[in-house]
C-alpha cells in the first residue's frame, strides 16, 4: 500500500512539473517565434488595411509607382531596434516584442529629407503613427509579417537576402 501511495507522489509530481514546464515554454513561446523567424530580417510593407471600414486598403503596393517607391516602408528588427526606409527618410525606432506576441515601438527619429512625392495611400508621418500604435504582431506562414496597430492591419513581406 505504501508503495502505491509513493507511486501515485511521484507521478502526481511528474504531472504537475510537465505542466508547469509546458506553460513556461508557451508563454515564451511568441519571443522566441519572434527572435527565430522576425529579427534579422527585412521585411517591405505591402498593405495596410482597415478593419473599420471592412477591409478597406489605405495602401497598397500593387498600385504605387514601383520605379520611384521600389524600396519605401521597410523594417528589420535588430537588438530591441527597429530600422528601415520610410518615404524618403532612413528611421529607427526602439521597440520591445513581448511573450503573448505583443510588441511595441517608441517614437522613430528619422532622417530629414523633404519628400517631392510620396506613395498614394500613405504618408511617412501616417507610417511612423501606425508604427507607434502597434500592439500585436503575428506571422502568416515564413515570410509574411502582420503588426496590428488599433484598427489598421500592416503586412510586411520578407525581402530575400541579397
Amino acid at each position: 500500500m505504501k508503495k502505491l501511495n509513493v507511486l501515485k507522489s511521484v507521478l502526481a509530481v511528474a504531472v504537475v512539473l510537465s505542466l508547469f514546464f509546458a506553460a513556461c515554454s508557451k508563454a515564451s513561446s511568441g519571443l522566441s517565434v519572434f527572435k527565430e523567424n522576425v529579427e534579422g530580417k527585412t521585411w517591405q510593407l505591402i498593405i495596410v488595411e482597415s478593419a473599420q471600414k471592412s477591409g478597406t486598403l489605405i495602401f497598397d503596393r500593387e498600385k504605387i509607382d514601383r520605379k520611384k517607391f521600389s524600396d519605401v516602408y521597410t523594417i528589420k528588427f535588430d537588438d530591441k531596434k527597429a530600422s528601415g526606409k520610410a518615404a524618403p527618410n532612413r528611421y529607427s525606432a526602439p521597440y520591445e516584442a513581448g511573450k503573448d506576441f505583443s510588441i511595441t515601438f517608441k517614437p522613430a527619429a528619422s532622417t530629414l529629407m523633404a519628400a517631392i512625392s510620396t506613395p498614394k495611400g500613405l504618408s511617412e508621418q501616417d507610417y511612423f503613427q501606425l508604427l507607434k500604435n502597434v500592439s500585436a504582431w503575428k506571422l502568416n506562414g515564413e515570410h509574411q509579417l502582420i503588426l496590428y496597430s488599433g484598427d489598421k492591419t500592416l503586412i510586411f513581406e520578407e525581402i530575400s537576402a541579397q
